[in-house]
């Protein structure tokens, strides 16, 4: 039980620290407040160039990373034993 509780835990840390790139985006965005069609298009631009790859990566590797966690899966090779 305190295992799964644990696996709960970090999977919440893990997804709240793959969605920085988004909050520092919100942020930009809210603190520079564009107020044109041009000015937002700009923003959202600049925000999908130099945030998205990052923001996607984040995401697989959280998705891949709580498949490993709630799966139960050890990467360790075969006749290899546990500590």
């Amino acid at each position: 039980m305190i295992k799964l509780f644990c696996r709960l835990i970090l999977s919440i840390i893990l997804f709240i620290l793959s969605c920085i790139p988004l909050g520092i985006f919100l942020g930009i965005k809210s603190s520079i407040s564009p107020q044109g069609f041009w000015q937002q298009f700009a923003i959202y631009g600049l925000g999908i160039y130099l945030f998205g790859a990052l923001q996607i990566i984040l995401w697989i590797l959280f998705c891949y990373v709580l498949y490993w966690l709630m799966s139960g899966i050890n990467f360790r090779k075969e006749g290899q034993n546990e500590l």
